[in-house]
């Protein structure tokens, strides 16, 4: 099956070509992450090449950035139109297609879910900022002086009360708090040298897998507190009330789910519908890789027989641990990229997917992220921390197979030219570790 025939709408396969898309826009660019609703739409994020001569170096600002949609609804396309008017942040009507469909650009700033946040007072915004990553209509991430900023299209009051709980725990971390009057904007100081991917560090990785058995030994909380009002914060501000329950079915702050727009679904719920990817769940069960072995099997169909062995045998192996274990407070997304360093210190950083359920997802991610880079030493020292702080995981590489299997579409998003070697690749390994 082609990108097209799997995505079923016009100029899918112009977008994610990066000369194709540089001669739509008239200047070098290469694109950066896309998010594709099959018969729907896509929303695609670039960046200038800086070969081109638009930048002079590799630190990029929100001038070097932008996104690229297919629109199929006259309406979202109004909108789109109507928002950037408002917010003088011109659009660029490419071509129209069959079935309605528009291909229409913009510069970062006239994003058609972000602009609104971005353009508020105290959003954190910064035309000078070096953008860091730009996930299209969802989040910005910028280095603004010695913070870093996050804007985001939804509530962002998780990572408020996620941050603060976790130092109430003792678990090394960034402070978060809430930029302005909105929950959309957030920032944290700017920390650290580096992360331990880039800078492996086996004594540091021995201690990470000691600060995640002591998450891992915390009772989920019945909350992170209440839901923090920005204007109710202040330095002393350290804690939210632990007594009082969040709202109901988010549990220190859920995001979607596993599909071909989005990635592996949260920690939090193994059971999520992901036809409805917005929709947290609230208990863990392995069937939700069904869904993840079709939408992987649809871009890739040499991989269906592969897929629905894995998701087979993981639904067996996995079910045992879901029914037995208690549901712990996890990172979710835990890898060593995931942890900044300084010296020997560090912090874990990158909360977005915290929330409750088996603690072997927290050690499958790390110990898979850790394969794919060929980091076996830095597997073994997180093993060792969390064993030696009383952490056990029946299972391991079921766990470490689940995360690849969730993550196998990354490089589809990523839209890396050789996503399709690489997804082969990663359900591979997810294969060697159920052997």
């Amino acid at each position: 099956m082609s990108l097209a025939e799997f995505a079923r709408i016009p100029f899918i396969d112009e977008i994610v070509d990066a000369e194709r898309l540089s001669q739509r826009l008239g200047f070098a660019v290469a694109p950066t992450r896309i998010r594709v609703k099959p018969g729907h739409g896509a929303l695609l994020a670039w960046r200038r090449d800086p070969r081109s001569g638009a930048s002079s170096s590799c630190t990029f600002t929100s001038a070097d950035w932008g996104w690229t949609a297919i629109v199929t609804d006259p309406n979202k396309l109004d909108n789109i139109r109507r928002r950037a008017e408002r917010r003088g942040t011109p659009i660029r009507l490419h071509a129209a297609g069959e079935a309605r469909s528009v291909l229409v650009s913009g510069e970062l700033p006239g994003d058609p879910k972000l602009n609104k946040v971005i353009g508020r007072p105290g959003s954190g915004f910064s035309s000078e900022a070096e953008v860091l990553g730009y996930n299209p209509g969802r989040r910005l991430l910028l280095r603004s002086g010695n913070r870093f900023v996050r804007i985001s299209s939804t509530d962002c009051d998780h990572l408020v009360r996620t941050s603060r709980q976790w130092q109430r725990w003792g678990i090394p971390t960034l402070p978060v708090e809430f930029l302005g009057r909105r929950r959309t904007s957030v920032h944290s100081p700017w920390w650290g040298t580096g992360d331990l991917e880039r800078c492996p560090d086996a004594g540091i990785a021995t201690a990470v897998g000691e600060s995640i058995a002591e998450l891992h030994r915390q009772e989920p909380p019945t909350a992170l507190g209440t839901v923090v009002q920005p204007d109710e914060l202040s330095a002393d501000d350290a804690v939210s009330r632990p007594d009082v329950p969040p709202p109901p079915g988010l549990l220190a702050g859920q995001v979607p789910g596993a599909g071909p727009d989005i990635g592996p679904p949260p920690a939090s719920s193994l059971q999520q519908d992901s036809s409805h990817p917005d929709t947290p769940g609230s208990s863990c069960s392995p069937l939700d890789l069904v869904d993840v072995a079709r939408t992987l099997a649809e871009l890739v169909p040499e991989l269906d027989a592969d897929l629905r062995t894995l998701a087979d045998e993981l639904g067996t192996r996995l079910a045992q641990a879901v029914e037995e274990g208690e549901d712990r407070p996890l990172h979710g997304d835990l890898s060593p990229d995931q942890v900044l360093i300084d010296g020997d210190d560090f912090r874990i950083i990158d909360l977005d997917r915290v929330g409750a359920g088996p603690a072997g997802v927290d050690v499958g991610s790390w110990v898979a992220r850790c394969r794919m880079n060929d980091l076996t030493d830095m597997e073994d020292a997180f093993l060792d921390g969390y064993a030696r702080r009383g952490g056990r995981i029946d299972d391991v590489e079921a766990w470490c197979a689940r995360a690849l299997l969730t993550t196998a579409i990354e490089p589809f998003r990523q839209c890396r030219t050789d996503w399709r070697d690489q997804t082969v690749r990663t359900v591979a390994a997810a294969k060697q570790a159920l052997r």
